[in-house]
């Protein structure tokens, strides 16, 4: 029973305790419907150094993960100087998508089907890719 208590007496305190836990994120709780209210929060960059970071990202939009703005309802697209450039010509990919289209398996034995089920276990392409590994052994 003692046990019970101690730790419904840790959870009351854990709820008052919470609201602390914001007081550096920019919400107040206020209790109530309202529950928390945002305030403003101190930065640790001058209003200059803002304003000089804006201006360098509108003149090249692209973040450091390499996606660049180009708004509208694209929005972001992967930077085309960050991609790795072709290794194929268009050629050879139309070849590949001709030889898929006539057999539309994949090495480890699945088949392409379409639609919902996309790929599935193609069984007579499954043992002639495992006996194929079996042989490079």
């Amino acid at each position: 029973m003692s046990t019970r208590k101690a730790v419904l007496a840790l959870a009351i305190a854990g709820l008052f305790a919470a609201p602390a836990a914001f007081a550096t994120g920019g919400l107040d709780f206020v209790g109530g419907e309202a529950g928390y209210r945002s305030h403003p929060m101190p930065s640790a960059k001058t209003r200059a150094e803002v304003q000089r970071d804006l201006e360098r990202f509108t003149s090249n939009p692209v973040t450091a993960d390499g996606m660049r703005f180009v708004g509208g309802e694209i929005g972001w697209v992967p930077d085309a100087a960050q991609r790795p450039a072709a290794t194929k010509t268009r050629a050879e990919v139309k070849e590949e998508l001709r030889d898929f289209i006539a057999n539309p398996a994949s090495e480890g034995g699945w088949r392409y089907v379409g639609g919902e089920v996309g790929w599935v276990l193609d069984p007579p392409a499954a043992r002639a890719a495992s006996r194929l590994a079996g042989a490079a052994r």
